[in-house]
């Protein structure tokens, strides 16, 4: 009986959050991420992950030899490197993983960045 209890949670919780997940809009307020945005509002989650992941790497090496020493250009990427974890655990919504999504919205919130607001708000809708 615990396993069955156990499992209609899950599925319920996953359901949840998948519609949290679907009524957030990422592009609204975005700056950036057009093509992950695009990919996420046709359903095709994986593939936004893996974009995701790419534009990680490339934020990533920006910092590494950024190819400005500009103060505004270094704070763009740091809210493009935000941006890319709010958009993370967004799809980690619609995807219907609730503990994974909700750790990456904590870190978000607690990182106080540009868009934990956004974050403790779907946190709240939970």
């Amino acid at each position: 009986f615990l396993i069955l209890l156990s499992v209609g949670i899950d599925v319920k919780l996953s359901a949840d959050i998948r519609e949290v997940g679907y009524a957030f809009n990422p592009v609204e307020g975005q700056s950036g991420g057009s093509e992950i945005t695009a990919l996420m509002e046709s359903k095709e989650i994986k593939k936004a992950l893996v974009k995701i992941d790419e534009a990680r790497v490339i934020v990533a090496n920006e910092f590494e030899n950024p190819v400005s020493e500009d103060p505004d250009y270094m704070t763009q990427l740091q809210m493009d490197e935000e941006e890319l974890d709010l958009l993370e655990a967004v799809c980690y919504m619609r995807q219907g993983k609730y503990l994974k999504a909700k750790r990456a919205l904590r870190q978000i919130v607690q990182s106080a960045g540009h868009y934990s607001h956004e974050a403790e708000l779907l946190l709240n809708s939970l």
